[in-house]
């Protein structure tokens, strides 16, 4: 749906810009309290959007890509705060950050 829906696309891109320049843990988790009333927010009427007899595809097929990349965002700095990265994503964590000229954060 990125290729096709530009406010996917879009809002993927505002997504990985957070994760990349955000390294303050208390900013992280406060977005993440954010997401998380967000999706519930969403998730209060998902039922009459995915009705069968709706004609709100479009706008479902919306809502379900943005809760999953919230949701996966959200995950990721979780993953990324506990230190539990693979090492394939800490690899392009810090190829991402390093292309913004920041440095990744030291651990220990």
């Amino acid at each position: 749906m990125v290729d096709a829906d530009p406010l996917i696309h879009d809002f993927a891109c505002v997504l990985i810009a957070h994760i990349n320049l955000v390294q303050s843990t208390g900013m992280r988790t406060g977005v993440a309290k954010q997401i998380e009333i967000f999706v519930k927010r969403m998730q209060r009427h998902c039922d009459w959007y995915h009705n069968q007899e709706s004609v709100h595809d479009h706008l479902t097929q919306q809502f379900d890509a943005i809760e999953l990349l919230l949701t996966r965002a959200v995950e990721f700095n979780r993953m990324r705060d506990e230190e539990t990265l693979s090492e394939c994503q800490r690899i392009l964590a810090q190829t991402a950050i390093q292309a913004t000229g920041a440095s990744w954060p030291k651990t220990g």
